[in-house]
């Protein structure tokens, strides 16, 4: 590769080519987000994480064909996406990869659905709980934060001084967030449903040529009543 590309440089410009081309990977499937509009004072127009990506990776063995054989599954990989994330719960991780898979493996929109309101299902049947801890770190003592206060800070403040350090693990309940184990009020699932899993869909409404209203198709709805 780099033996043809240095004779290219050399006999269309008559230069010598320094450049050296390094092959590492090679994805069957690319997924690149949409990035994120975010206000930017004195700025205008979109902006957003610069970095964020997710690919289905060729076996070494098989780069020649660049194609997956029957029966081989791959590797996805992801880099700056919320699967990879700590600010994200469990949930979101979880389902961002199910979509992942689902969207590489080129199934049908209607079988993701399926698999969106099972989710949805779980979710408000409590059967999901374990995976709906946030966990984010304390910068400074509690009282310090005295211009905002943040998720993890009022949930911090429910814990007894020598725990109010590290590590925060919270749930989101009808009355906010709470300390993970400790609450003392239901879970708010449609905080889940809103915060965690539309964001993460919404991702993908472009590649499936959809939107959200048609990706969750009401279904939420009915854990509302």
């Amino acid at each position: 590769m780099n033996k043809d590309l240095n004779s290219y440089i050399t006999e269309s410009f008559d230069v010598k080519s320094f450049l050296e081309l390094e092959f590492e990977k090679v994805y069957y499937r690319f997924f690149l987000p949409p990035v994120r509009s975010l206000a930017v004072v004195g700025k205008s127009g979109p902006r957003g994480r610069a970095k964020g990506y997710a690919g289905l990776l060729i076996p070494v063995g098989d780069l020649a064909g660049f194609d997956l054989p029957d029966g081989q599954e791959g590797r996805i990989e992801i880099k700056g996406m919320e699967a990879v994330r700590r600010d994200w719960t469990e949930l979101a991780r979880g389902f961002q990869i199910g979509l992942l898979e689902l969207v590489f493996r080129g199934t049908d929109t209607g079988v993701i659905k399926e698999y969106i309101s099972k989710i949805v299902a779980r979710l408000y049947g409590g059967k999901l709980d374990e995976r709906l801890v946030y966990v984010k770190a304390l910068r400074k003592p509690v009282k310090d934060y005295t211009r905002t206060t943040p998720p993890h800070v009022k949930a911090a403040a429910m814990l007894a001084p020598e725990e109010q350090r590290g590590l925060i693990h919270y749930i989101w309940t009808v009355d906010g967030p709470q300390p993970a184990g400790r609450q003392t009020v239901p879970v708010d699932y449609s905080h889940y449903l809103e915060k965690q899993l539309k964001p993460i869909a919404r991702g993908f409404t472009e590649v499936l040529h959809t939107d959200l209203d048609k990706l969750f198709g009401g279904e939420e709805q009915l854990w509302l009543f």
